[in-house]
Order: C-alpha cells, then structure tokens, then sequence
C-alpha cells in the first residue's frame, strides 16, 4: 500500500508526485524541480490541486488526493519521455481522471495495481478566498478630462484585501473585496481621505513567466473624505494591472493605469480622471 506524503518526505514516490502535480497544474505555474524532497513548494503545490478539486486542504497526499492525481487503467510503454525538468525511466500510461486525457507517471509508480481509484469528473471550479494581499505604494492623479478643473497631484496609498478566485491556474476571474488609506498632496482636496471597494479582475490574460502584462481590472468604491475639506464620494474605476514577480507568488511590483469616476454624494458633482499607481504588493496565500 502506498504511504501517505506529506511536507518533510523524501524518496521516489515524492519526486513521481511532482511530476504529477507539474502535469495538472500547469502555466502560469513555475514546474516544480523533481528533487524527490517534499518541501514548502511541493507543499504548497499540493494544497493548490486540494483547493482546485475540492478535496480537504492540509498538504497531504493521502487516498483521496492520491485517486484524483492517477487514473485507472496503466499501460507499459517501452519508449522513454521526458517528464517535468528530469528523465524518467520506462513509464506507465495512466488514463487521467480530468476529461480522459493521458498523464505519465513513473514504472515505478506507488499506486497498487489491485486498488486503482476509479475516474472522477473534471474539477468544478469554485469560489474560495485565495490570498490577502498588502499593497503600498504612489498614486498620480491627472487634471480631469471631464468635470470641474483642478490640477494634478500625487498621493501615497495603503490598501488590504481578500482575493477570491473562480480557478487559480491560467486565465482566471479574481474578486476583491478591501480598504486603501490614502494622504493626498493637493491643495483642492482633503488631505486623508479612506475607501472600501470591491474588484472584479480577468486576471493573467497574457502572463509570460514571472510577468503579469494584461489583467483587465473593474472596481467600484465608496470614498469618505477627512477634514480640512472634502465629501463622501462613489468612484467607477476601470482600467490594467502589470506585474512582476520578485518572489513568486509572494512579493510583487506592480504597475496600475485607469480612468476613475468620482461621483459627490453631496452635490452630485462628477469628475472623470486617468490615474497611475505604482508600488509593492506583498501577497500572503491561504
């Protein structure tokens, strides 16, 4: 019988299960290296293929995780593959669980031949806070292409918030709800002013390796503005998100351009403004 793996595991069958998880969890995904060591990014792996197929999420690899990573019938092949970033002996053929495609595994699989799990129907993709990201950094706000004239300025920001994700590999829809702090540098608008938004992201639409290039973004926002003058406002912002990753998945600089709608709750007055953030993203996965 096939042990159960978890972090801290080493051998042979730790290095067939990164294969695996190198198969099912694809680009934007860096391959994992087939090292045999079951460490943090293998771990981390795991729970993302937990999270996708709806299995329970605690980095083990046990009968159920296991039945959703093989498939049911194993056929011997004689040639040699190339699997993830290492060649791998003479593999066996095992028909997948995920719409009958072919995924390869090593001869010397740990999966016993009396106790093939039997297919399963492709993953449906659920709705699940994914990440919390932390994100510092300037914002430069331009005269008004529409509404009252004022000049530009530029603001430091802070913001929060609770991603979900419809799936997490490829192309992707992101919700977010947060807050952002901001302290402006305009002599026309209050210095402090707070908001609470939420976000609807196409998220990794074009994603080359570490780089994030088109990620449409739609964002409404409710403003309240502090002393020394200022009032509540509603903004519409639309507009892309680049990115790159410093540490994947974990540190990243981003680059943000949008057209922003700011609509008065006190005189209804409307101002349509592009603006430009830059800064720091510090993203903590769950």
């Amino acid at each position: 019988m096939p042990r159960d793996l978890s972090i801290g595991c080493a051998g042979p069958d730790v290095k067939e299960l990164q294969g695996l998880l190198n198969y099912h969890l694809r680009l934007p995904n860096v391959p994992l290296v087939p090292d045999g060591q079951f460490g943090q990014l293998t771990n981390a792996r795991v729970r993302q293929f937990q999270t996708c197929n709806q299995i329970q999420v605690d980095g083990i690899v046990g009968p159920e995780t296991r039945s959703r990573l093989y498939a049911t019938i194993t056929i011997r092949l004689k040639s040699e593959v190339k699997l993830a970033q290492g060649r791998e002996r003479p593999l066996v053929a095992r028909s997948a669980a995920f719409g009958g495609r072919i995924l390869l595994a090593s001869a010397g699989s740990t999966l016993p031949a009396g106790a093939v799990p039997s297919p399963s129907p492709s993953p449906t993709p659920s709705l699940h806070i994914d990440n919390v990201q932390i994100q510092a950094g300037g914002q430069r706000t331009f005269s008004p292409w529409a509404g009252p004239s004022s000049p530009s300025f530029n603001s430091l920001l802070l913001s929060a918030q609770a991603t979900f994700l419809k799936v997490s590999d490829g192309p992707h829809l992101e919700l977010a709800v947060g807050g952002q702090f901001a302290i402006n540098q305009s002599p026309s608008d209050s210095k402090y002013n707070a908001q609470g938004f939420f976000q609807v992201t196409g998220a990794d639409l074009l994603a080359p390796g570490r780089f994030h290039l088109f990620s449409p973004f739609a964002q409404v926002a409710f403003q309240s503005n502090f002393a020394p003058f200022g009032s509540p406002a509603v903004g519409l912002t639309a507009g892309n998100q680049l990115s790159f990753d410093i540490i994947k998945d974990n540190l990243m600089f981003f680059v943000q351009g949008s057209l922003a709608a700011n609509i008065s709750l006190s005189d209804g007055t409307t101002s349509i403004s592009p603006q430009v953030i830059g800064g720091m993203t510090w993203q903590i996965n769950l």
